[in-house]
């Protein structure tokens, strides 16, 4: 009886203590990943890990802290674990979180060149998504459209970055359960139809559009210099030489 009174007592101790030291680490995380010193916000993610070992949100944040730190196969890893946690089960909730798991798989295998492997982890994502009841996310379709450039399939990486416009303008993507989306944003709109028109001037079959594209895009987000640099292109292969220099 004393030693079940003792094991109680000790118990009772141990969770504050426990809950003190996640939310010191949940901040030391937070703060060095805002500094962008992500060496100190992987360590202390892999100590959340080890305080929590079934919390997949600290393994998903150090994916993400590893992709930020341009390491990508650590984050690889740590999406495959990610996946093999999720399991395939029938849900959408299940559904949404491997297609998450694999877009951002994906962008790891984008930084580290291995265009096909990111291809494959892109379509399983949308498949995914549409499986679960999900709406397609305009920034996976703009990330499969950047891959399928890679591997020089323009046609097809047009069609994504139209669809991925479409879907910018009417501020669409991941929905949840409780009807919150998770791309709510325009700006990607500006982006999507830049890259559409990019691989329109690298697909060469209508070259008068895809300037009139261009130069849409260089008017409406003069920031975008691969838009600036497509077009001057366009212009001085058309013999545009002065309108060349002036985009350019």
């Amino acid at each position: 009886s004393s030693s079940a009174s003792s094991a109680s007592s000790s118990a009772s101790e141990s969770a504050p203590d426990l809950a003190r030291a996640i939310a010191s680490l949940q901040r030391e995380a937070a703060d060095a990943y805002d500094a962008r010193d992500f060496e100190r916000a992987s360590d202390a993610l892999s100590s959340l890990m080890a305080l929590e070992p079934s919390n997949e949100i600290w393994l998903e944040g150090r994916a993400q802290v590893y992709v930020d730190a341009s390491r990508f196969r650590d984050a690889i890893d740590d999406y495959t674990s990610l996946l093999a946690r999720a399991g395939a089960g029938p849900t959408a909730e299940n559904a949404g979180a491997r297609a998450r798991y694999l877009a951002n798989r994906a962008l790891a295998h984008e930084g580290e060149k291995s265009w096909q492997r990111a291809l494959e982890d892109d379509d399983a994502a949308l498949a995914l998504a549409s499986d679960g009841g999900f709406l397609p996310d305009p920034y996976v379709l703009n990330s499969r459209g950047s891959v399928k450039s890679q591997l020089g399939d323009y046609a097809g990486a047009r069609d994504d970055f139209l669809e991925s416009y479409d879907l910018f303008q009417q501020s669409k993507g991941f929905r949840s359960a409780s009807g919150v989306r998770s791309t709510p944003r325009l700006d990607g709109a500006v982006y999507a139809a830049s890259n559409a028109a990019l691989a329109l001037a690298q697909l060469g079959t209508d070259d008068a559009r895809a300037t009139r594209e261009l130069r849409d895009v260089a008017r409406r987000a003069p920031n975008v210099a691969d838009a600036r640099a497509a077009l001057a292109a366009v212009l001085y292969a058309g013999g545009e030489t002065a309108a060349a220099e002036d985009a350019w």
